[in-house]
C-alpha cells in the first residue's frame, strides 16, 4: 500500500548527435483503489556518413551520403482501476501519445571518365521527410459478479483517435553536358478514429457454463495525400483528398 515508483535517465553522443531518454513510473494502492502511470521522454538523433566507389574499365563511379536523421516521443499512461464493493469493479484507462521523427539525406555523385581524365557529370540529390503523429485512447471497464459461483457481467468502452501529418520532399541536380534539375514533394494528412463498445455474460452453472456476449464497433477513416510535380503543381492523378 502507499506510493511506489522508480525513475530513469539515459544519454548518448554519436558523431557529436546526442540523444536523450527519461522514464518515470508510479504505483498508488490503497485498499479500494490501484493508479499506475507511466511517463516517457526521447529525443534522439543519428547520422552516418557513407562512401562508396565503384571502379569500372572506363568509368568510376563516387557515391557519398550523409543521412541525418532525429525522432521525438512523448508518451503518458495511466490505468485506474477502483472496488467500491466486493462485487463490483470499475476502471479506466488513458494512453496519449506525441511523436515527431524526420531525415534529410544528401547524396552526391561524381562520374568520372578514365578515357578522357575529366567528371562527365554530377548529381547531387536529397530526401526530405518528416512525420507528427499524436495519439488518443481511452477505456472505461466494469465487472459485476452476480453470485459466488462466478456469473459475472463485463461491459467495456474503448476510444481511439490517431493523427499523422506527413512530408516528403525529392531533388536532384544533374550537372554535366545536359543539365537537370527534378523536384518532387507530397504531403500525407492520416486520420482516423475508433470506437468500441463491449457487453459480455459469463454464466457458470453446475451443469455447465454459458457465454453471451455482444460487440459493436465504429471506425471513422478521414486520410488524404496531395502530390506535387516537378513544377510544384499538384498531380491529381496522383492526389487523394478527402
Amino acid at each position: 500500500l502507499g506510493l511506489q515508483g522508480n525513475a530513469n535517465s539515459g544519454m548518448g553522443i554519436q558523431f557529436e548527435k546526442t540523444s536523450t531518454e527519461q522514464g518515470l513510473n508510479l504505483n498508488y494502492k490503497m485498499k479500494n483503489l490501484d493508479i499506475t502511470t507511466n511517463l516517457n521522454h526521447n529525443d534522439m538523433t543519428f547520422t552516418n556518413e557513407n562512401r562508396l566507389t565503384y571502379d569500372f574499365e572506363k568509368t568510376t563511379t563516387t557515391i557519398k551520403t550523409l543521412p541525418d536523421s532525429y525522432f521525438k516521443n512523448t508518451s503518458f499512461n495511466t490505468i485506474i482501476q477502483y472496488t467500491p464493493i466486493e462485487k463490483l469493479t470499475i476502471g479506466s484507462t488513458i494512453d496519449i501519445g506525441e511523436s515527431k521523427d524526420g531525415g534529410d539525406n544528401p547524396s552526391t555523385s561524381v562520374y568520372y571518365n578514365k578515357m578522357t581524365q575529366k567528371i562527365d557529370s554530377l548529381m547531387y540529390s536529397n530526401n526530405i521527410n518528416t512525420s507528427r503523429s499524436s495519439n488518443r485512447a481511452m477505456s472505461f471497464f466494469s465487472d459485476y459478479l452476480l453470485d459466488s459461483l462466478g456469473k459475472k457481467i463485463s461491459f467495456t468502452y474503448n476510444h481511439s483517435y490517431n493523427k499523422n501529418l506527413s512530408g516528403s520532399s525529392i531533388s536532384s541536380d544533374i550537372l554535366g553536358d545536359i543539365n537537370k534539375n527534378e523536384r518532387f514533394t507530397n504531403n500525407g494528412n492520416n486520420r482516423y478514429s475508433v470506437n468500441g463498445i463491449l457487453l459480455d455474460f459469463e454464466l457458470p452453472f453446475k451443469f455447465g457454463r454459458i457465454d453471451i456476449g455482444g460487440a459493436f464497433t465504429h471506425i471513422n477513416n478521414n486520410s488524404g495525400i496531395v502530390y506535387f510535380d516537378a513544377d510544384n503543381n499538384i498531380d491529381y492523378t496522383q492526389t487523394n483528398q478527402f
